[in-house]
Order: structure tokens, then sequence, then C-alpha cells
């Protein structure tokens, strides 16, 4: 009798006289499927299988990569940073067992509130610092410390590199 019923009312008529919301979804479901009212696939519903999976997350020395020269009395270090990738200030430490060091200069950063550091600042694209050292040495490493994180909440441990200038 129901397929009576359905062979004598156009879709609509059954949707528009049917009172349960089951039974419309249902009976518009074909038409999405079929393209009559719309597309109807994974991509329009989710946007995308891309953007389902995790963002790619770049290793440590590339999303940072850090670039030191020597100049007279003066050591020029500078992180090229990733798009979505940022450097931590406090996080930043430059040592050496073999000169004395004189204090950090650094380009100005951005001030972020960090969810675990609260207000920060950090450095996007480009991080430049300069130290000078208080010898002429002819040759001398320098100790580099720094931590950096994706904006997509992705950090990396805190990472220690020796340079040999």
């Amino acid at each position: 009798m129901i397929g009576l019923i359905i062979a004598g009312l156009k879709l609509h008529q059954l949707v528009r006289y049917s009172t349960s919301k089951f039974v419309r979804v249902f009976c518009f479901l074909p038409l999405l499927l079929v393209g009559q009212v719309g597309p109807l696939n994974a991509e329009a519903l989710f946007g995308g299988v891309d953007s389902l999976a995790p963002p790619e997350i770049l290793p440590v020395d590339e999303a940072f990569r850090l670039t030191a020269r020597r100049q007279g009395g003066q050591v020029r270090l500078v992180w090229q940073i990733a798009p979505g990738y940022y450097l931590y200030r406090h996080r930043l430490k430059v040592f050496s067992e073999q000169i004395e060091l004189s204090e950090l200069t650094l380009n100005p950063g951005i001030e972020k509130t960090d969810e675990y550091f609260g207000k920060v600042e950090v450095y996007y694209q480009l991080l430049e610092v300069s130290v000078f050292v208080a010898k002429q040495l002819q040759a001398f490493t320098l100790g580099v410390e720094y931590q950096g994180c994706a904006d997509a909440g992705i950090c990396y441990p805190p990472q220690q590199k020796i340079l040999s200038l």
C-alpha cells in the first residue's frame, strides 16, 4: 500500500505530507546524490581529504635554518624561519667557554600570548642576532640554544648547536 501511495504522489508531495523528519531526509537524499539539488560528496561536506589530515610538521633544521658569520669582533647569527613557525626570545641563549661575549643585539619581535609561557616575544620569518666577542681569537666555538614552535600547535624541544667560527 505504501508503494502505491509513493507511486501516486510526486516526491515533493510525499515530503510535504510526511510528518517524520527521517522521511524528509530519506526522500531528499537521492536527489542530493544524483545532483538534483546539489552535489553531495565527502569533499563538499568535509572540505576535502587534505583538511582532515594533520598538518605536515617540518624537521627542526628546516623550520629554523641557522647560519653564522664572523665579521671581525662580531658574530652574526641569522635564522630563516619557515612560514607558520616562530622562535621564542626567552629561549634564546648564546655562550662560549673560550671567549667573553657581549649582550645580544636582536631585531624586534612580536608579542604573543602563549598557553604555556603567557606573554612572550616571538620571531616569525627572520631572526637576526649580533654578539660582540671580547678577544680576537683565530678560531673559537659558540654555543647556541633556542626553541620554536609551529602555529599548528606543535613545539620542538630546546635545540643546542655548537658552531665553530
